[in-house]
C-alpha cells in the first residue's frame, strides 16, 4: 500500500512538472505535490523516531530516523532557484529553468536520502534475513508488481508520456533504440562481464565479510525462493532488466550523470545494506551506464535480464 501511494504521488508529480514546463499553474501544483510528499516522508520519520523506545532501539535508530526527518524538510530546497543554479554549475545536462528538472533533483535527494537513513537506522541485512517464510512466500507477480511495474510506470511518466511528448519521442528520451548489432552483441559481453565481477565480489566478501555474506544468502533466500522455475526466472530478469534500466538508464542517467545514477541504483538495493554486495551493485551500474552510452537502454535492458537470468538459472542446479 505504501509503495502504491508513493509512486502515485512521484507520477503524478512528474505528470504536473511536465506540463509545467509551458504553464505556471501547473508547474505550483508540482511543486506542491513534491512538498506534500516531503511532508508524509517528515512525518514517517517522526513517528519512527517517537517509537524507537517502544520498540527497543538504540542510538543507530535514532541517529536514522532523525536524518530521515532532516532530509525530508530539506529536500523542498531543491525548488529553489538558487540551490537549482548551483546545481547546474556541476551537472551541464541540468536545467535550473526547468520545473521538471527541479522536481527531478528533489526527488533523487529525498530517495537516496531515505535510503541511506533506512541503513542507518536498521541493520537491512538483519532485518531481511530474518524475515523467513513470510518473504519467501512472495510470488512473481508481488515481486514486479512492487518493484519493476512502478519503475517502469515512472520512467515513461517522468520523460514525459502523452504529457509532453509522444510514445514515438518518449521511446527515442529514454534511448530505445535498436543498437547496431556489433554493440548488440557487446551487450551480450557485458553479461560475461557482470558475471565475472559477480563471482569475484562473492569471493571478496566470502573473505573479507563471511557472516554479512552468509546473511545475505538469507536473504536471497528469502526474497526469491519461490522463483523456482526456468519461466519465472526468465520473466523475473527480463521484469527487472525492463524496469531498472528504463528508469536508471534511460530516464535518470542522462540528467544526472553516470556516478550519480549508479549511487542511486546502489541505494535502491536496500536489502544488501551496506556490505561488499552493495559497493558490487555500484560497480555494475557503472558498467551499465556505460553501455547505455554505446548500445542504448535497449542495450543494457539485454545485459541486464541476461546477467538475472543466468543468476536465476544457476539457483536452479540441483547442489
Amino acid at each position: 500500500m505504501f509503495i502504491a501511494l508513493a509512486a502515485v504521488m512521484i507520477m503524478g508529480t512528474l505528470v504536473a512538472a511536465n506540463l509545467g514546463e509551458g504553464d505556471a499553474a501547473w508547474r505550483t501544483g508540482a511543486y506542491s505535490i513534491f512538498i506534500g510528499l516531503c511532508g508524509g516522508a517528515f512525518v514517517l520519520g517522526a513517528l519512527a523516531l517517537g517509537n524507537v523506545p517502544a520498540l527497543g532501539g538504540g542510538t543507530r535508530a535514532v541517529i536514522g530516523f532523525s536524518l530521515e526527518t532532516v532530509t525530508a524538510a530539506a529536500a523542498p530546497l531543491c525548488l529553489v532557484r538558487g540551490v537549482r543554479l548551483r546545481v547546474a554549475r556541476l551537472l551541464h545536462s541540468f536545467s535550473p529553468e526547468s520545473s521538471l528538472h527541479a522536481v527531478s533533483l528533489g526527488l533523487y535527494f529525498l530517495f537516496f536520502t531515505f535510503q541511506v537513513s533506512q541503513q542507518v537506522a536498521v541493520d537491512q541485512l538483519k532485518s531481511f534475513a530474518s524475515t523467513g517464510g513470510q518473504a519467501s512466500s512472495t510470488n512473481l507477480a508481488y515481486l514486479l508488481g512492487t518493484s519493476s511495474a512502478p519503475m517502469f510506470a515512472i520512467a515513461i511518466v517522468g520523460v514525459g508520456l502523452f504529457s509532453r511528448r509522444s510514445l514515438r519521442e518518449t521511446a527515442a528520451r529514454l534511448g530505445l533504440t535498436w543498437p547496431r548489432w556489433r554493440w548488440l552483441l557487446a551487450s551480450l559481453g557485458v553479461v560475461v562481464v557482470l558475471l565475472v565481477l559477480d563471482v569475484g565480489f562473492g569471493a571478496l566478501m566470502q573473505t573479507l565479510t563471511p557472516q554479512q555474506n552468509k546473511a545475505l544468502s538469507e536473504v536471497t533466500k528469502n526474497l526469491f525462493g519461490s522463483i523456482n522455475t526456468l519461466p519465472q526466472v526468465i520473466a523475473l530478469g527480463i521484469g527487472a532488466g525492463v524496469g531498472e534500466e528504463l528508469l536508471f538508464r534511460g530516464a535518470l542517467l542522462p540528467r544526472f550523470g553516470n556516478l550519480l545514477t549508479a549511487l542511486l541504483f546502489a541505494a535502491a538495493h536496500v536489502q544488501y545494506a551496506v556490505s561488499i554486495a552493495t559497493l558490487e551493485i555500484f560497480v555494475l551500474g557503472l558498467v551499465l551506464g556505460w553501455l547505455r552510452r554505446r548500445a542504448g537502454t535497449t542495450g543494457c535492458i539485454v545485459a541486464h535480464a541476461g546477467y538475472d537470468i543466468a543468476i536465476g538459472m544457476l539457483t536452479l542446479v540441483p547442489k
